[in-house]
Formats: structure tokens, C-alpha cells, sequence
């Protein structure tokens, strides 16, 4: 099995700041923001407290729970208790509790090409076989590829809307129809809402929202850590039907005991919080705006204006053609060791030809990284044009 390569990244990027480089990091899948003033107070709070220095219940907190159930009834539309939740060590955590309750080894898990890498990831950690499922000219998944990759050992499907890297939101159309397949395949349906507060377009929706009557075979993944900028707090959870819940609640017993209780307290505080978030996405929408606007201005590159997330994902195949570079793998090292700015390439993805940046920045690192990508390109557009020029000669 091996790592997630936007480690790989961000484990280059660090080496090169403990060297003591001024390196601008556009790679990280988190916010560069600090969690929240209230969320920290409330961990103090909780480290003061004796009752969190014990033992906590496998399941996890149950006011957080409680909390996280409201939150995903909301977004759903359908009724959720807190006995319907199961706190996990962040989402990614919580996407292997889902999977390996799902599969036996060998079945099959159904993800999105391009996709977030970690998706495949815990398919494997449980057992199963990661089958990608390419996408439409939206980054979007359909029933009819769906069902052409289906075999008689697919279990589930791993849909996210919106979607990383490519913030692609499914629209109600497309969620009913993959929906309708799923049920009549007797498909389940693990919905990965990480990226669900930062929708750009006002499309987004559940796909339980949408279909409810899935609500039987569907796991719906959350989390505190995009949302609230709490990636290193690990706190996530799973909402699904009664036996999914009954196998993760098991499978924490016997692995980590539970979710440490101080960190639990925080994402309580968190979810008490409804206005970070809706900042965040303000923010953000602005940054999206002009990175891409940017990012079009260069020339070989094409940006598609991400729906949702965190990301822009362009389409540098012409920059690698007119520059010389052989993938998009050779400009993100490039760019590391010339400019000192870390992208994550394409091939992470599954999407070769494509670079992963990320806007969860404050404007003045978003604003510098952007100097240093004009310039950069700009001084390399130079040098070819001399070399074409010396060749003429």
C-alpha cells in the first residue's frame, strides 16, 4: 500500500522550510487559518476538566453526537438521533469505519477518476479493490459509467460532492439518477460531505435531500476539520443505518478506544459555531475568483471555474507542451525548487496534465504565491523564446 503523494508534497515543502526556504504552500487539502478563538477555549475548558481524563465510550460524546445528527438532518432532510452517529479520527477515519463495514476482501468500492486519492486508500486499508470511474467533462459521476464499471463484487460507490480536487457539485438530476441506480443494483451509497459548506454555486444538496427513500443504504462522512479549520484536531464522524453503526462502534472498541474526549469537546464547540464556516466560504469565493482569473491569464493554461471546495484544478497540458516539461509532476517540482511554491500535480489524481491548487489562504500568501507564478513562467517563457531564437540563427 503506498502513501498518499500530497504528503509527499507537503513532506518536500517542509524539508525545504527547515532549510530555512521561503516556501509558499498552495498543496495542503486544509485551511491556512487558525481554529477559532471559541473552539480553543472550549478545549482549554475541557483539558481543565477531570471528567475528560478517562475513558470515554467507544461511539463517542453524546451531546456531540446529538449535534453532528442535527447537522446532517439538516442538510438531509430525512431524521438522524445521535444512536445514528459514530465519532471517528476525522472523516478519512471515518470513510475506512464505513468501507470496512461494507466490503469482505476482494469486493469492490466504486470512486471517482479524477479523485481525491485518500478514497481509494481506505478501500484497500479495508480489504477491497478501488475501481475508478471516470468522470464527464464536469468532473462529474454518472449511472451510466457507474454501471459500466459495476461487477457482480461492487458493494458501494464513494460520491463526493463537492469534490476534491475538482470541486465539481452533482446536481439533483444527476444524484437522482445515481441514486435510482444504486438501489436498483443494491448498491450503497457512502457520501463524502467534507466540502459541503463551501458550495459557490447554490446547487449543492444531499443526495438524501434529493432521494430520501436511499436513506437505508447510504453513509453520510463529515467533519469539523474544512469547515471549521480543525484538520489536526481529528475529529469526523459517520452517519448511517443501524448495523453500519454497530460494526464501526466495534471495530473503535477494539482499535483506538474512542476519540480523545478533549478534541471531541472542541468540535462540540465547533458545531455550536455556525458562522465560521459560512465566513470561510465567503472568503474563499473571493480567492477562487481571482486565482482562476490568473491562472486563465497565463497562457497553456485553462482553469474551469471550480463549483465548490477548496481547489482550482487547471489544465496545464498546453504549458507542458509549449515549455517543454513532460508532466504535470516535472512543473510542480519545478515550480518547488524555482519558485519555492508547492502545487500538487495531477497525477495524484488520477488526472495527468493537471495541477491541484489550493485558495483556503489568507489574500496576502494567495497574493505572493500568485507574483511568484507569473514570474516564474514568465522568466522560462523567456528563456524559450530565446532558445527558439538562437535556433532560427
Amino acid at each position: 500500500m503506498t502513501d498518499n503523494p500530497i504528503f509527499a508534497v507537503a513532506a518536500k515543502a517542509a524539508a525545504l522550510r527547515a532549510q530555512g526556504a521561503d516556501v509558499i504552500t498552495l498543496a495542503a487539502g486544509e485551511p491556512q487559518a487558525a481554529t477559532s478563538a471559541a473552539v480553543v477555549e472550549a478545549a482549554v475548558d475541557a483539558v481543565r476538566d477531570p471528567a475528560t481524563h478517562h475513558y470515554g465510550t467507544a461511539q463517542g460524546d453524546p451531546v456531540l453526537r446529538a449535534l453532528a445528527a442535527t447537522a446532517v438532518a439538516g442538510d438531509t432532510g430525512v431524521p438522524w438521533s445521535a444512536d445514528d452517529v459514530q465519532i471517528a479520527l476525522g472523516a478519512k477515519h471515518a470513510l475506512f469505519l464505513a468501507t470496512q463495514a461494507l466490503i469482505d476482501a476482494g469486493d469492490e468500492v466504486l470512486v471517482a477518476a479524477p479523485g481525491w486519492p485518500g478514497h481509494a486508500e481506505v478501500v484497500t486499508a479495508a480489504g477491497g479493490v478501488a475501481v475508478p470511474v471516470a468522470t464527464d467533462e464536469h468532473f462529474r459521476l454518472s449511472a451510466e459509467a457507474l454501471d459500466h464499471c459495476r461487477t457482480p463484487r461492487t458493494r458501494a460507490v464513494i460520491l463526493s460532492s463537492p469534490g476534491n480536487p475538482t470541486g465539481a457539485v452533482h446536481p439533483a438530476s444527476r444524484l437522482r439518477q445515481i441514486a435510482d441506480w444504486a438501489q436498483q443494483h443494491g448498491i450503497w451509497v457512502i457520501s463524502d460531505d467534507i466540502y459541503r459548506a463551501f458550495d459557490y454555486t447554490g446547487t449543492y444538496r444531499s443526495i438524501l435531500r434529493v432521494v430520501p427513500r436511499l436513506r437505508g443504504r447510504t453513509v453520510v462522512v463529515g467533519g469539523v476539520s474544512k469547515e471549521h479549520a480543525m484538520t489536526g484536531w481529528r475529529v469526523g464522524w459517520l452517519v448511517a443505518p443501524p448495523e453500519i453503526i454497530a460494526s464501526a462502534r466495534l471495530h473503535v472498541s477494539r482499535t483506538i478506544t474512542h476519540v480523545p474526549t478533549v478534541n471531541q469537546r472542541a468540535a462540540r464547540a465547533a458545531l455550536n459555531d455556525p458562522g465560521t464556516p459560512v465566513e470561510a466560504a465567503r472568503a474563499y469565493r473571493r480567492r477562487r475568483a481571482l486565482l482562476v482569473e490568473t491562472l486563465n491569464g497565463i497562457d497553456g493554461i485553462d482553469c474551469p471555474l471550480p463549483d465548490g471546495g477548496m481547489f482550482a484544478f487547471p489544465d496545464v497540458s498546453g504549458l507542458l507542451r509549449d515549455r517543454g516539461w513532460t508532466s504535470s509532476a516535472d512543473l510542480a517540482g519545478w515550480l518547488l525548487d524555482t519558485a519555492r511554491l508547492a502545487v500538487v500535480p495531477g497525477e495524484a489524481f488520477n488526472a495527468p496534465g493537471r495541477i491541484r491548487v489550493c485558495f483556503a489562504v489568507d489574500d496576502e500568501t494567495l497574493i505572493t504565491a500568485i507574483e511568484r507564478l507569473q514570474t516564474a513562467l514568465a522568466s522560462t517563457e523567456h528563456e524559450s523564446s530565446a532558445q527558439q531564437l538562437e535556433e532560427v540563427r
